[in-house]
């Protein structure tokens, strides 16, 4: 899996590939065989080339849904990193065309582990719609957009892949 990460004023290609309970890690030209273990909610302990780390997590909201912004405590430094999902992106992109559904994409290929929400259910922004498992760490995945559950196009126990929508989410007119 590709995707593209911002950092200060770098954006990098990484690519990430399982490999048995690991990952080949690719930036640029350098690769890294990489392990990671969730000690608790936001706290990981990863291990890269055989070196461990402590990594905290934090994700921070961003107004643009095509981008997760995260702050990360590494190494005793303080670091703010960009997820681009171009996918999303262009998806954002087509939401006007759709008329203004919000089409919810996985951040990264994963299982889905619980679907929280059912058709037509009535949603807020932030509210959590699955739960998805993705590189051993349970991610809820969240509404953008308060509106109404329009369709679910995946079950429990399915592998999804962030070129697929999950969830589509019709707007609440009402909140225009």
């Amino acid at each position: 899996m590709k995707r593209l990460w911002k950092y200060q004023d770098q954006t990098l290609e990484v690519t990430m590939e399982a490999i048995g309970d690991s990952f080949e890690l690719k930036i640029g030209e350098q690769k890294y065989i990489t392990h990671i273990a969730e000690i608790r909610p936001n706290l990981y302990s990863v291990s890269i080339d055989g070196r461990v780390y402590e990594v905290k997590s934090e994700k921070i909201k961003s107004d643009k849904s095509y981008l997760s912004i995260f702050r990360l405590l590494f190494k005793n430094q303080d670091l703010k990193v960009e997820l681009i999902n171009p996918t999303k992106q262009h998806a954002g992109n087509l939401v006007a065309a759709s008329g203004g559904s919000e089409q919810i994409y996985p951040p990264m290929p994963g299982r889905v582990i619980k679907i929280v929400v059912k058709v037509n259910d009535s949603v807020k922004s932030g509210d959590t719609l699955l739960i998805l498992e993705a590189m051993k760490m349970q991610n809820e995945i969240k509404a953008s957009i308060e509106g109404k559950i329009k369709s679910i196009s995946v079950s429990e126990g399915a592998v999804v892949d962030p070129s697929v929508s999950m969830i589509e989410i019709a707007p609440d007119p009402s909140k225009d």
